[in-house]
């Protein structure tokens, strides 16, 4: 944008220069429109100066054109003359206003009010360079137009001009004149310019004379030779807008900006200083008079403050200051500012100090805007934020399934009256209009009748005005729950439109405080929406509180292209603070017209923003819109419902929030009878609505086995949906009757991560057969298969993939080469926390269980498998296939081994990522060390210290140096020559008093004889309690031990965050939503961003993890309650492969949960290459080869020639086409 606009200034520029004059040879005609306080010069009245009831005007310091015209004009000349413009070389039409007081038909009442043909004369006999007029313009007092216009004399186009040069001094004045930054604009912008020939814009001409001939043109003081333009610079009918132009600063700066104009057209020497403009209002509340209507959702809606004090400071120090006048506008302006950096701060009687002072930049010859918000010193926030659709009380954690399981009752019928037309449901009541009319109120857990709302105060349909059609037409709710209701009626323009057998319609909004009030008449309007006839209040909508909402409704033309416009209205403390209408290409083809959309149109509002709303019909498929901001511009369809299968006739729709997601439910039509109820997930838009599969939403045929469903025809064609907890509500509507239907009590899904294991393929003669497992059934998925050499990566789509074996085909004839692959499978969401697995052994009365591990590792035969170890009952490990089946159930591996271990003998586990081995630490003095499992060989154990063990479990290798011994955890960093093995080691260097956190170097080692190759000692000193829990990264480490209940402190933390250099990067003792850390069970997700620790009781809480320069920081999501026993202790926590949880729970045992998300893909990469070379049939295993080439997979699959952040899969090509594939983080 920025280079558009210089290259514009440039061609302004280009343009001026052919001029040919000098800054002190150009000569300019300024013209300030008017010049008396007469009626004519457009006097209007304000906060400050209401019109007098002896002249029906304001005093002259109120609103008159007179006034603002000259501030405008007289500091433009002054401007141009520190531009380089002779004081000689400025002519103007005036520099005074009156007489005063102004009286009519006196001799001098229009002495300052010079005659257009008089100016013309004199602007060509002094031979002017450039003419300028400025007016302010007027549209209808109260509405939002507000808009610059630049007359120019001729037609419209540049071509057109009737003097050369006007159309480019327009355009060099337009982007330094638009002020939107406080002004708000209805259209047009710094680049849609609104320049206009004045023949074109008023539709004829006239001639004057003057010495330089005779010229054509609307406008009379247009009609001369020299080039220019009248400019309207804002319309004053735009009531803040002119309360903004009482002040003299304000309008001096709208000045300056014609002079910059002229400035870039001639190529004037451009100020070297700049100014400063804004306004200080109330940060909370809003103005209410009927003096000061606004444009809705701007800024102009906060209460300006008068009185207030902007003082602007450099470095600190105050260099200015501005007191804001009393005329209700809050605007203050610095001039001549020295170009740099500043800083604003603002005060005012009764108000705090600003709560952060605004830093601005002043630049050369340009303006810098603030808009600065006090806070009144008594201002309290509201207890209660209403939001239209009300967020239900949800666990937070909750996310939106693909399917849910309802089931139906048998429907209720209803005694009402009339037909039904609109049903609304809110929370645990539902309120049904019927064209009696009458409003009913149901109880939606009883499902029950509860009363017939009161219409006492509802003006009767009058039977002398053939335009009175119905005294409630529609209804609808605020945010806070109170009714709202309208009437419909033919509306005119004005008294002279109004047609035979027709009255001056009023449009009438009621409201009701509750559901035992009687109505009262909020608000009444007139408006046609601008149609000459118009049927008004078909259908409502609201937006908002009833203090402060926003209310709409229809207007339909009486003409055959039953064109409709939207009335708006806002309303505050049940003032009309504002209105206007919307549409201007009005047409039966156009975008809104009952032609399209069906006699029967409602309107709702949207979910997706306060400001946004749905209109549907029996015609059209339902539709989302944004209305106009202001009068005659087309409201903004932001898109439309696509699926057909809810039938065009459909309407009745209901919205409703559920898992921070919007949702809608919508009858669905088969013919002309109601057949069932959907729900679809409109959170990207309507034109993004995707269905949520339901099971029972379907309406039974036979309600029971003794009686059927009475027909249910096209009346039926409301949809309702509330929310309780997790559980849905759905209703269906019709005529008399409702059918609910329910999640509550009703089993659910139950989703887990899902993923493909088990990789290898095979051929024949006319197929390669892809094999894989999953450990789930799911939808759809892909096998991607990657050339070596290069290339486009294959995939093959998948779908209806299978819990266990799934074989894909492939032609051999469509592949050649050599492939890497790999297998993804496509995740749904995961909608709320759900236990998939459990497991307790045998165990030694209530215990069973202290460790965990998982093995991670895609190139491992053993891929995540689940180890379990149990050191109370039969003692030994446990091993968990991917499909959740324990391999060794009531069998643990290598309980001889640990026999003369005690309780914590094995302990917690970690998986060599090189081998796939199991390594188990023992924290016994009589079983010490790491006790090493090869899964493939589990029935003996291999010590990982080399040496001898003491009476105190110390062991010390050949030469007498100490390795390590009596242990809490043993994990894992790294892989290949990079392996390290990271252990608490309670033995080193010294039995029963070392308590050091260790890292081994052990590279491609099983075993070591080497002494640890790093200590801790900065952060071993925090772990007193000496039961660690690691959880290495590449970057640092997670490093737990238990604490109780309110025993996390910066001394002795539940867990800290530290590098590899000692250094502790985060304490937990700072984190004050965490109470302990019973058990020191810790995960952290492969993509780093969530952590889960188990706390007091304990519970298990999940944080999410923003990372700065490898310091974490913590922000609490959830508390996960119910799967842990409060009397255990979780010793240790891993998420798999899909971002599933398993821990340890010493009481219950191994328990897996899974966790909300969203929909995820997770890929799978094979160990194998996929050889399409040649005909072997035997699948290649990768090994350490001459490296060609590395390809790096996040968790989601996507690949990469660059690791990513966090978990990364690496794929190594090998010169002969083989591959290896490796975690590793970044």
């Amino acid at each position: 944008m920025k280079k558009i606009l210089l290259l514009a200034s440039a061609a302004i520029l280009a343009a001026g220069a052919m001029q040919a004059k000098t800054a002190d040879e150009v000569r300019i005609y300024l013209n300030p429109g008017h010049g008396s306080w007469g009626p004519n010069d457009r006097p209007m009245a304000t906060i400050p100066y209401p019109n007098l009831p002896e002249t029906g005007r304001p005093d002259t310091c109120g609103f008159y054109e007179t006034n603002t015209n000259l501030w405008k004009i007289l500091e433009m000349g002054a401007v141009l003359e520190k531009m380089g413009v002779k004081h000689e070389n400025i002519m103007y039409s005036r520099v005074k206003n009156g007489p005063f007081p102004y009286v009519k038909g006196a001799a001098d009442e229009e002495l300052y009010n010079r005659n257009l043909s008089e100016i013309c004369r004199e602007v060509d006999a002094n031979n002017m360079d450039m003419f300028v007029s400025v007016h302010s313009n007027a549209a209808t007092d109260g509405t939002a137009t507000n808009y610059p216009l630049y007359l120019y004399r001729g037609r419209d186009g540049k071509d057109n001009e009737g003097n050369a040069g006007s159309y480019d001094m327009c355009a060099a004045s337009w982007p330094r004149h638009y002020m939107d930054e406080i002004d708000p604009q209805s259209y047009y912008s710094r680049t849609n310019m609104n320049l206009r020939g004045d023949i074109s814009f008023y539709g004829s001409s006239y001639t004057t004379t003057t010495s330089k001939g005779t010229f054509e043109g609307y406008l009379g003081v247009l009609r001369h030779g020299t080039p220019g333009f009248l400019v309207e610079g804002y319309f004053h009918t735009y009531q803040p807008a002119r309360h903004r132009a009482l002040n003299m600063n304000y309008c001096q700066m709208e000045g300056v900006g014609y002079a910059r104009g002229v400035c870039d057209y001639f190529g004037l020497n451009a100020e070297t200083t700049g100014y400063i403009m804004g306004t200080v209002k109330d940060l909370h509340e809003k103005i209410v008079n009927n003096l000061y209507k606004y444009a809705a959702g701007t800024d102009d809606q906060w209460l300006p403050l008068n009185g207030a004090v902007v003082t602007l400071k450099k470095d600190g120090k105050a260099v200015a200051t501005y007191t804001c006048d009393n005329n209700w506008n809050g605007v203050f302006v610095f001039k001549n500012v020295t170009p740099g950096d500043y800083t604003l701060s603002a005060s005012c009687e009764g108000y705090k100090d600003i709560f952060e002072e605004e830093a601005i930049t002043v630049k050369a010859n340009e303006t810098s805007y603030a808009k600065l918000h006090l806070e009144n010193l008594e201002y309290v926030p509201e207890e209660i934020v209403y939001e239209n659709y009300a967020t239900p009380a949800q666990p937070v954690y909750l996310k939106l399934a693909d399917s849910y399981n309802f089931t139906q009752d048998d429907g209720t019928a209803f005694e009402m009256q009339g037909a039904v037309k609109r049903t609304i449901v809110r929370g645990d009541s539902t309120l049904v209009m019927t064209d009696a009319p009458a409003i009913y109120l149901i109880n939606n857990k009883t499902m029950t009748l509860v009363k017939q709302l009161s219409l006492n105060g509802i003006n009767p349909v009058d039977p002398e005005n053939a335009g009175s059609y119905k005294s409630l037409s529609d209804i609808a709710l605020t945010a806070d729950g109170q009714l709202v209701g309208v009437n419909n009626v033919r509306c005119q323009f004005d008294d002279n439109q109004v047609d035979a057998g027709y009255k001056r319609g009023t449009i009438y909004f009621y409201k009701w405080a509750d559901f035992d009030s009687d109505p009262i008449l909020w608000a009444t309007s007139k408006s046609s929406a601008n149609f000459y006839n118009a049927d008004m209040g078909a259908t409502l909508a609201v937006s908002g509180p009833a203090k402060d909402c926003e209310v709409v409704t229809t207007g339909v033309t009486s003409g055959s292209s039953r064109a409709l416009r939207f009335l708006v209205l806002n309303i505050n403390d049940n003032e009309v603070v504002s209105s206007h209408f919307t549409e201007q290409t009005l047409s039966a083809d156009g975008t809104f017209t009952l032609v399209k959309q069906g006699d029967d149109i409602q309107l709702n509002v949207s979910p997706l923003n306060d400001h946004y709303y749905i209109l549907n019909g029996s015609l059209c498929a339902p539709f989302e819109f944004e209305p106009a901001a202001t009068n005659n511009v087309d409201s903004r369809v932001i898109g439309t419902f696509n699926d057909e299968e809810i039938g065009r006739a459909s309407k009745g729709l209901a919205f409703f929030r559920y898992a921070k997601r919007a949702l809608m439910a919508a009858p669905v039509y088969n013919g002309n009878l109601v057949s069932a109820v959907k729900i679809y997930d409109i959170t990207e838009g309507l034109q993004n609505a995707k269905l949520v599969k339901t099971v029972g939403t379907q309406l039974q045929a036979v309600i029971n086995a003794a009686k059927k469903a009475p027909a249910m025809g096209a009346a039926f064609t409301a949809a309702g949906a509330n929310v309780k907890g997790e559980d849905m509500n759905l209703f269906l509507f019709g005529d008399a009757k409702v059918v609910k239907f329910t999640t509550a009590g009703v089993e659910q899904p139950v989703f887990r991560g899902e993923y493909a294991y088990d990789l290898n393929y095979e051929e024949n003669s006319d197929n390669y057969i892809i094999k894989f497992k999953s450990t789930g059934d799911v939808e759809s998925g892909k096998v991607v298969l990657t050339p070596v050499e290069g290339g486009d990566p294959v995939e093959v789509m998948l779908y209806n993939i299978v819990k266990g074996g799934n074989q894909v085909y492939l032609n051999k004839g469509e592949y050649t080469g050599k492939y890497n692959w790999e297998v993804v499978l496509n995740n749904p969401a995961i909608p709320t926390v759900a236990k998939i697995f459990a497991y307790a052994p045998a165990g030694n009365g209530n215990y069973c269980t202290r460790g965990l591990a998982i093995d991670q590792n895609p190139m491992s035969d053993f891929f995540q498998s689940i180890y379990i170890s149990d050191p109370y009952g039969t003692k030994g490990i446990y091993r968990v296939s991917p499909e959740l089946n324990v391999v060794n159930d009531g069998a643990p591996y290598l309980t001889a081994e640990f026999a003369t271990g005690n309780t914590a003998s094995p302990f917690r586990m970690g998986v060599n990522p090189n081998n796939g081995y199991v390594y188990s630490a023992d924290w016994s003095d009589a079983h010490s060390g790491i006790h090493i499992m090869n899964p493939a060989e589990p029935a003996t154990a291999t010590q990982f210290f080399e040496g001898t063990r003491e009476e105190t479990g110390l062991i010390k290798n050949a030469a007498g140096d100490a390795l390590g011994g009596s242990c809490t955890s043993a994990a894992f960093l790294g892989n290949g020559e990079n392996t390290k093995l990271l252990s608490f080691q309670e033995d080193y260097p010294t039995g029963n008093a070392g308590n050091e956190l260790c890292v081994y170097n052990i590279g491609a080692n099983v075993t070591t004889d080497k002494a640890p190759a790093v200590t801790f000692p900065t952060v071993s000193a925090k772990l007193l309690n000496t039961n660690v829990e690691i959880v290495p990264l590449e970057n640092g480490m997670f490093v737990s031990q238990i604490r109780g209940t309110g025993n996390n402190n910066v001394g002795v933390p539940s867990f800290m965050y530290t590098d590899y250099e000692d250094n502790i990067l985060f304490n937990s003792g700072n984190l004050e939503d965490l109470d302990g850390s019973w058990g020191a069970g810790l995960a952290v997700s492969q993509d780093l961003s969530t952590m889960v620790i188990a706390t007091g009781y304990p519970k298990l809480n999940v944080y999410s993890i923003d990372w700065n320069n490898n310091v974490p920081s913590f922000t609490l999501q959830y508390v996960i309650e119910g799967y842990t026993n409060k009397s255990s202790i979780v010793n240790q926590i891993h998420f798999d492969y899909a971002g599933n949880l398993f821990f340890a729970d010493a009481k219950l045992g191994a328990v897996g949960i899974a966790l909300p998300k969203d929909a995820q893909s997770v890929a799978t990469p094979s160990k194998y290459l996929f050889d399409a070379s040649q005909a072997t049939g035997v699948n290649d295993v990768n090994a350490n080869k001459t490296v060609a080439g590395v390809k790096y997979y996040n968790t989601l699959g996507v690949a990469s020639s660059t690791p990513f952040e966090g978990i990364n899969i690496v794929v190594t090509t090998y010169t002969d086409g083989t591959h290896s594939s490796a975690k590793v983080i970044k």
